[in-house]
C-alpha cells in the first residue's frame, strides 16, 4: 500500500508545500485544516488551538523563508488593503490571509 503524504503539511516545525519549506520555527500549536472533507486538499486553512478563551491572540506562525508574498489585512473596521513583501516583518497586523510564491524548483505551488 503507498503512503500518500499531503501537500501541505507541518513538519519538524517547519510548514512545507509539496515539501518546499514555508516557514520554519513553528511553533507548534498552530493547526492545518483541508478545504474539503472528502479528499486532499490544495489548500488549507491554517489556524492555532489555545488553552484560554480570549477576545484576542496573538499567534507568531514562524519565519517566513526564501518568499515573495501578498496579504490583505483590515486596517479600519470596515476596510481592507493590500500589502507585499518578503519579508515577515512586513506582513502588517491584522492580516486576513496571505498568498505566497515559490519560485525556485517548481513552475507552481
Amino acid at each position: 500500500m503507498a503512503i500518500i503524504t499531503p501537500t501541505i503539511r507541518i513538519f519538524d516545525r517547519r510548514l512545507l508545500v509539496k515539501d518546499r519549506t514555508i516557514l520554519t520555527n513553528v511553533t507548534g500549536n498552530e493547526i492545518t485544516t483541508s478545504g474539503t472533507a472528502s479528499s486532499p486538499s490544495e489548500g488549507v486553512f491554517l489556524g492555532a488551538e489555545f488553552d484560554q478563551d480570549n477576545n484576542r491572540h496573538v499567534v507568531p506562525l514562524g519565519k517566513l523563508q526564501d518568499v515573495l508574498f501578498f496579504s490583505c489585512f483590515r486596517f479600519k473596521l470596515w476596510w481592507i488593503d493590500q500589502k507585499m513583501g518578503n519579508r515577515g516583518s512586513e506582513i502588517p497586523m491584522e492580516t486576513q490571509f496571505l498568498l505566497v510564491e515559490i519560485k525556485y524548483g517548481y513552475d507552481h505551488l
